[in-house]
């Protein structure tokens, strides 16, 4: 197809083009009302605290507890660990619920453990993954 030809098609079809124009240009508007509106899709916040693990071994010739990185990832979301957080934090929600929130990477290369919270504020997501590590 030549540009003479591309040009035509236009010149016939402008209504079509300038009627999808608009329709898209008002959803883009109404989209953006809603969204910022802050309705029940509200923005949630995130925070990491990236926590490394000593490799070496202890005073006494003994390694550390902890067989790997994501062990020690498993155990900072199950068990005793959540049930902890929620005591520290004083939340309505239980430990489990609050472990839902939690996700957890790893990555052994560094020895490092990162911890991230998401939360409805950014102080609260601070709270929650600075209590989990």
């Amino acid at each position: 197809m030549d540009l003479l030809v591309f040009f035509r098609t236009l010149r016939r079809r402008w209504v079509l083009l300038l009627v999808l124009t608009v329709a898209g240009a008002a959803l883009g508007v109404a989209s953006g009302a809603l969204d910022s509106s802050g309705g029940s899709t509200g923005r949630a916040s995130k925070a990491t605290t990236t926590l490394v693990l000593d490799t070496g071994t202890t005073a006494g010739g003994q390694s550390g507890g902890f067989q790997s990185l994501d062990q020690l990832a498993i155990f900072v979301t199950t068990g005793d660990v959540p049930v902890a957080v929620a005591r520290q934090l004083g939340s309505a929600a239980s430990g489990p619920q609050l472990a839902q929130r939690i996700v957890t990477t790893t990555n052994p290369s560094t020895s490092t453990l990162a911890i991230t919270a998401v939360a409805t504020g950014p102080d609260e997501a601070v709270a929650l993954a600075d209590a989990f590590a």
